[in-house]
């Protein structure tokens, strides 16, 4: 029940925050130059005409999935050989994409993408052009 419930109530919150966006667009769309944003998930980037708060986090989660498995499999791989001892030039090459840096400029307390979301979302007069002043 409460999985459910948690569910309406995500489905709730999506809903009235794309119509809420889209509601300012339409009442001014040219309040702020057309613009798109694409993370990198754990297949490359994904560019779309229209990115929502969903994406957002799908393509978040999707980072933290591919941290987890970089931990899990490559860096315990590598650490596992230097506990026995063994000098890189003794075990297969184990190369990997680290995607740290880009959970760090999603998640950094203080100027991460969700803090500064979340401070956005906090100050009554923020707008679009602000958040991306923030960002930049």
């Amino acid at each position: 029940l409460n999985k459910r419930i948690n569910a309406h109530i995500e489905t709730i919150s999506k809903d009235r925050y794309d119509a809420a966006l889209a509601d300012a667009v339409e009442q001014n769309p040219h309040a702020v130059e057309p613009a798109f944003v694409s993370f990198m998930d754990l297949f490359g980037f994904e560019g779309t005409n229209r990115n929502g708060v969903q994406q957002f986090f799908v393509n978040y989660a999707s980072e933290k999935m591919q941290q987890s498995f970089v931990m899990q499999t490559f860096k315990r791989e590598v650490a596992l050989y230097e506990s026995e001892g063994l000098d890189k030039a003794q075990y297969p090459d184990v190369s990997f994409v680290d995607n740290v840096e880009v959970l760090d400029m999603l998640e950094h307390k203080s100027h991460g993408i969700m803090a500064l979301l979340e401070e956005a979302s906090n100050w009554t007069k923020s707008t679009d052009s602000t958040l991306l002043a923030k960002m930049n």
